[in-house]
């Protein structure tokens, strides 16, 4: 979501139109999705420390890449590397969490460095944005990236990680056997599904974020605080998530954060445009609600994938990809034809539909103490 807060930024130095650069959220999400499994299947028989490092210098490299980039498709590229680099990185990172402990909270503090990158990365970059050329902001990831790396390979010695082979040929039988003999199976697709959904009504919103913004008639300098809003929404979600996924029943907060995640969709449609406090109140809404969903969704998923825990984080994994992809694919579709004004609308039927999973699948009546 890094090119969110500086679409505008972007678009004028390539001559191109802010709608237009949807695609480099698309690119980077499904690269995301399609390669994470693949990539780190492929890698299964490297070591973790060995893995991580070859993931930074394909990040590098994609940053790189996107600091000399003259042209949209050039940029492009350099999202879809970069995307490769992260990818392998996140599911090595996931799978880290998930063996570790089976508690909420280790998996939590994942989620918490990725709402802690938006709460830093979005303002921080949308306020560089207005002083500096766009390319330097990559630049800047470059250079921190090439740094961590650094302290990374000089202490690696010191950490200790476990191994986590991902056989994911091994666990999709084990896939296959619970299908055949448990009705869990229907209720994990059900989460990966609603995964999908919430992440496509989150991008199809928040990657437009900035013309929608100008579209009712707020500043750029607003837009800094928007996006700095939008980051402790996610820190404050992700948190919080957290701390009701190691609750009796999750579930249950599970389909409240939805129901909640739809109503600021229906608000950001209807009364956003009143005044900036207004539009500043329901980003925060926004975005702390879908956040909610992470650390509870993952939850629900270790408890109903003991067996094949790695594939099902990955697929989850894939699946938050693959609904930022469609969201922000949804959402340039939907300006050709609309006006950007009611963009939410798009976001409020993917939440429906996501709600309507929930309920088809019995998911509130499951109880996941057993799993």
């Amino acid at each position: 979501m890094l090119t969110v807060g500086i679409t505008g930024n972007i678009a004028a130095g390539l001559n191109v139109s802010s709608k237009s650069l949807g695609i480099l959220i698309t690119a980077y999400t499904l690269t995301f999705a399609i390669s994470g499994p693949i990539l780190n299947t492929i890698l299964s028989k490297v070591s973790d420390k060995v893995v991580i490092i070859i993931s930074f210098i394909i990040f590098i490299f994609g940053n790189l890449l996107a600091f000399f980039s003259n042209n949209l498709s050039t940029l492009t590229v350099s999202r879809i590397i970069s995307a490769i680099g992260a990818a392998i990185l996140v599911v090595r990172i996931l799978n880290q969490a998930s063996i570790m402990t089976k508690k909420g909270s280790i998996l939590t503090t994942v989620y918490m460095g990725f709402s802690l990158a938006n709460a830093i990365g979005l303002p921080l970059s949308t306020f560089t944005s207005q002083y500096l050329n766009w390319r330097y902001i990559f630049l800047v990831i470059t250079i921190l990236s090439t740094l961590l790396v650094i302290v990374f390979i000089i202490n690696t010695n010191n950490l200790v990680l476990k191994e986590c082979k991902i056989n994911v040929e091994d666990n999709i039988q084990e896939t296959k056997n619970d299908n055949q003999n448990h009705p869990e199976s229907f209720k994990f697709i059900s989460i990966i599904i609603i995964t999908m959904l919430v992440l496509a009504a989150n991008a199809c919103f928040v990657a437009y974020l900035s013309p929608f913004s100008k579209q009712l008639g707020y500043s750029n300098k607003t837009l800094t605080i928007s996006m700095f809003i939008l980051g402790i929404g996610s820190l404050v979600g992700s948190k919080f998530g957290g701390k009701l996924s190691d609750k009796a029943n999750p579930q249950s907060f599970y389909q409240l954060a939805l129901l909640l995640f739809e109503g600021s969709a229906i608000l950001a449609l209807l009364i956003s445009k009143i005044n900036i406090i207004v539009f500043w109140i329901i980003l925060f809404l926004w975005n702390a609600t879908q956040w909610i969903t992470g650390p509870l969704g993952v939850m629900l998923i270790t408890k109903l994938t003991k067996k094949y825990r790695d594939t099902a984080l990955s697929f989850n994994t894939t699946a938050q990809n693959l609904g930022a992809s469609l969201g922000s694919f949804s959402g340039q579709v939907f300006l050709g034809f609309k006006s950007i004004r009611y963009l939410p609308v798009v976001s409020i039927l993917f939440l429906a539909i996501a709600i309507f999973v929930f309920i088809v699948s019995k998911l509130g009546t499951h109880d996941f103490q057993q799993n």
